[in-house]
């Protein structure tokens, strides 16, 4: 057209805007700059006013990162310029960033000059407190120790009260950087010693003396439910006994009472004593039921107090594996993430096991594409496999359809169980994954089957006979050599039953196993749509063609098979689990965001701040959701990571009365960080308004990416582009 709609202008700008971003995060500076110059173009244009010291800082930031000093010294002049002239939005951000460029630089005059000149009209305390520390930094390389150590001590003796008092971790890589120019073996031994110290000590020690207690309690109170459960029916069986004995003796009395005056009192007695038991039955069956929902809540607050105090060792272990100064270091707290890890596994299969059991757990059907889940267990289990030396090839049937209704989360869980125990259980050969489907053209039900077969040690009838039952392994060998909780299978046999399928299995000593999965499901009815449309037009091509061409042969296309397909990237430590999110791969920088943290419990407040300090933002804390509003009416806010059980206000009614207020703040960005991890609480959190729901325990990547994820798709809701400095 000859006009251009405005929203298609805004459009090209906001698209033009993420391209340059992802060029940037993709260390791509041609592509940066050529992308930056068209957006300035097509803002001038069309008019619009153009923020270039921003969009001179963003590249100035993402020179610096790909260390083009050349280049990032020309424009950090330009940026000065800039901002002499017309102002900044943000004092003492670009004199930080050319004093830290200076500083990678090995000019240190030119880095002490430039940190000092920030500090001169610096507001935000964060870039503050960063331009101190370049400025010790440069004191101590130019020799200047008593200046540096005089700047330091005044550091360290703000008021606890002050907003910008730095934080213990800075204050010690500081006393470092002077122990190592004072060439001080001890002090440096000892700040290095601080800094794991601070990190890690305080919170494995309070967490991993009653971690194995707790989980010790809840297989305890299971088993003693359990034998509360059977005394109850033991005794409702001698009470049907008694029932029986009772109602033979009173027939006899109607037959010999029919020829007397007393039959009518007999029966109504006998009327009256029925009811007295029917109640008393009625009254245990509410006690039973009564029982359950406690255990229910029991296994969930148990699975609550496991999850939180997990969080703050998997978060400070997830530091470790990248930020401890020595490879074995770095190995031990990867040993402590895996145990972590492991440990939130048999968490959540006791949970489920209990939560079928009780016929609690329900299902969330939704359009499942097979092929993608069978990719993403594919990156997941290969690198595993193949380690031991073991072949994994698998076979996806080219025609199933990417729409069948299924419980997704369910289904991968069932195929990750199964894949999970052919992996551990096969030393040598091969593990082959074979998924097929056959839909019943009446119904237009489609039964899914997936064939997981190894040549692993396999099973002796008297192991198969025991394999699906509950917390109980093959055999106490394998026990010792795999160990496990043996859920896994149990869940899985029950997850496919419930989706109107079953898990069978075949095997023999000595010569590996075969699981068989089948689940069902309806296609959607949007695929039925397009396939009855697909039919018309067959029907009116064969119409218009009929005895015009000559008939030709058909040659059916055989389906692929996948085998030892190549992973080059590592499978995730774990997913998000917010309906269908897919987190960018290279989030945006975070730097100078500022984020409350609602959290009951202080330590778990520490861990997430030192999870987003390598990001550069700044941390707000609330113990309640009173706390939160106050917070959040009294100061600006980027985003917000809302805990659930909270005090005075617990997190759904928080999450509510933040959606439901008139401020600014009512759309702000709000994640559900909670050690909960029940569908019901998901459901709820995500229908109060929150963005994004996330469970406990939490490593870093996580929830970086959760960040980006949730600020990009607010941004996009309010038609503007959110690009942290």
């Amino acid at each position: 057209p000859d006009e251009i709609s405005p929203y298609v202008t805004d459009a090209k700008i906001l698209t033009l805007s993420s391209i340059t971003t992802i060029n940037n995060l993709m260390v791509d500076p041609g592509m940066a700059i050529e992308n930056t110059a068209k957006l300035i173009a097509l803002k001038q244009s069309v008019g619009y006013s153009i923020d270039g010291s921003s969009l001179l800082n963003n590249l100035l930031y993402s020179l610096g990162k790909w260390r083009e000093t050349e280049v990032s010294t020309q424009l950090a002049q330009t940026v000065l310029k800039i901002e002499k002239k017309s102002g900044t939005k943000v004092p003492g951000l670009t004199e930080l960033r050319v004093a830290q460029l200076y500083d990678r630089q090995s000019n240190f005059k030119a880095s002490l000059e430039y940190s000092r000149k920030g500090l001169q009209n610096v507001q935000i305390a964060s870039i503050k407190e960063s331009l101190k520390y370049v400025e010790i930094n440069a004191l101590i390389a130019l020799g200047n120790l008593t200046e540096a150590q005089q700047k330091l001590t005044g550091i360290n003796l703000r008021s606890p009260q002050g907003l910008n008092k730095s934080s213990p971790r800075d204050m010690i890589r500081a006393e470092l950087g002077l122990a190592i120019a004072e060439n001080d073996a001890d002090k440096i031994y000892k700040s290095f010693n601080a800094l794991l110290d601070l990190t890690a000590q305080g919170y494995l020690r309070e967490y991993s003396d009653n971690t194995s207690q707790m989980l010790a309690s809840l297989q305890n109170t299971k088993e003693r439910q359990a034998e509360r459960e059977a005394l109850l029916e033991e005794k409702a069986a001698l009470r049907q006994v008694e029932l029986d004995k009772h109602k033979q003796r009173n027939q006899l009395l109607i037959i010999i009472a029919c020829l007397l005056t007393l039959a009518v009192i007999a029966a109504f007695t006998f009327a009256r004593y029925r009811d007295k038991i029917s109640k008393e039955l009625a009254i245990k069956t509410l006690q039973a039921e009564d029982a359950d929902r406690m255990k229910s809540e029991f296994l969930g607050m148990i699975s609550h107090e496991l999850r939180t105090p997990l969080n703050g060792i998997v978060g400070i272990a997830d530091l470790l594996t990248t930020n401890a100064p020595t490879e074995d270091l770095r190995h031990k707290a990867g040993i402590i993430l895996a145990s972590s890890n492991q440990l939130t596994h048999v968490i959540e299969s006791i949970v489920d096991m209990s939560a079928i059991e009780g016929d609690k757990i329900e299902l969330y059907p939704e359009p499942t594409d097979v092929h993608a889940i069978v990719t993403e267990l594919d990156q997941l289990w290969r690198p595993a496999i193949e380690k031991k030396g073991v072949t994994f090839t698998i076979f996806v049937e080219n025609s199933l359809s990417d729409d069948i209704i299924l419980d997704k989360e369910r289904f991968r869980q069932c195929l990750d169980n199964l894949l999970s125990n052919a992996a551990k259980f096969t030393e040598s050969g091969r593990v082959h994954l074979h998924v097929t489907s056959q839909t019943e053209p009446h119904s237009q039900e489609t039964e899914i089957t997936a064939i997981i077969a190894d040549t692993g040690q396999g099973m002796s009838p008297e192991v198969q006979a025991k394999l699906f039952t509950p917390f109980l392994q093959a055999d106490s060998t394998m026990t010792r050599k795999h160990g496990g909780s043996g859920l896994g299978l149990a869940i899985t046999q029950s997850l496919a039953r419930l989706m109107g399928g079953d898990v069978t299995m075949m095997s023999k000593l000595g010569r590996g196993s075969e699981f068989t999965m089948t689940v069902k499901g309806e296609r959607s009815e949007d695929a039925l749509i397009l396939d009855n449309l697909d039919a018309i037009m067959d029907l009116n091509d064969i119409a218009e063609t009929e005895g015009e061409t000559a008939e030709s042969p058909v040659v059916e296309e055989a389906a692929p098979i996948i085998t030892q397909a190549p992973i080059a990237a590592e499978p995730p430590a774990s997913t998000l689990q917010s309906p269908v999110i897919t987190p960018p791969a290279h989030p945006q920088s975070l730097r100078g965001l500022k984020v409350l943290i609602v959290e009951e419990i202080a330590p778990n407040h520490d861990v997430i701040k030192l999870l987003l300090a390598p990001e550069g933002c700044e941390s707000l804390s609330a113990l309640s959701g009173i706390e939160a509003l106050n917070i959040l009416n009294t100061q600006p806010v980027d985003i917000v990571l809302m805990d659930i059980r909270l005090p005075e206000m617990e997190g759904i009614r928080a999450i509510r009365a933040i959606r439901g207020s008139d401020r600014l703040y009512k759309d702000i960005p709000i994640i559900a960080l909670t050690a909960d991890a029940s569908a019901e609480t998901n459901a709820a959190c995500m229908a109060a308004g929150a963005d994004i729901f996330l469970t406990k325990p939490v490593i870093a990547q996580e929830l970086i990416q959760s960040i980006t994820f949730a600020l990009n798709v607010q941004g996009a809701d309010n038609g503007i582009a959110s690009n942290a400095a």
